[in-house]
């Protein structure tokens, strides 16, 4: 099993709506800067949408579903501020996981950890795991194996180190993790996407 990761500098677009299959607009989030990370399809034509919502310069987590009309159904949100997601699947099972990061020291604001966590289709939290990598760690790619296990990919840098190094995690479905990995070859390393190769 190979996993190669992409480390193309992209740029990174701002969404403040999404367009739905029918000619109608819809338009979800308050201000220009609030981010649609991702909208997954399921069988009955609803979505369930993934947004960075952001406040002066703070950022929260809004997840919420749809129905074909593209109104919203459900709205779960993290109501903490600096969380943010990157990335987010569905998984075999039907359900969802997503990857950011959330705020690595509480008391003095600084610092990010790894945050994976799955949901199920009416926002239910299934598991919700932390990970630290040094200083500071931010999951940007998730995908799954045949096995069901799940790879994140991401970045993170360690107090001895001022650049950053590309960081992984694979964890079982339940989110336990089943191993880490760390590469640095010097200079600033960034995991942008994950691919996996039989």
């Amino acid at each position: 099993m190979k996993i190669f990761f992409i480390t193309i500098l992209v740029s990174s677009f701002i969404f403040n709506g999404l367009k739905s299959q029918t000619p109608t607009e819809k338009t979800y989030g308050t201000k220009y800067a609030d981010e649609i990370v991702s909208s997954i399809h399921l069988g009955d034509s609803s979505e369930i949408i993934f947004m960075n919502k952001y406040h002066n310069d703070s950022s929260a987590v809004s997840i919420f579903k749809t129905g074909k009309d593209g109104l919203p159904k459900w709205t779960k949100t993290t109501g903490i501020s600096n969380y943010k997601i990157n990335s987010a699947i569905q998984t075999a099972d039907g359900n969802m996981v997503f990857a950011g990061y959330v705020p690595g020291n509480k008391q003095y604001y600084w610092g990010k950890y790894f945050w994976v966590a799955k949901i199920d289709t009416a926002g239910n939290i299934l598991w919700n795991r932390m990970f630290k990598f040094g200083v500071n760690a931010e999951a940007t790619a998730i995908i799954q194996l045949p096995d069901s296990s799940l790879f994140i990919a991401g970045s993170g840098n360690l107090h001895s180190e001022p650049d950053y190094r590309i960081v992984a995690l694979h964890l079982d479905k339940n989110g336990k993790e089943l191993k880490s990995f760390s590469y640095y070859q010097g200079d600033v390393n960034f995991a942008y996407d994950a691919i996996f190769c039989h």
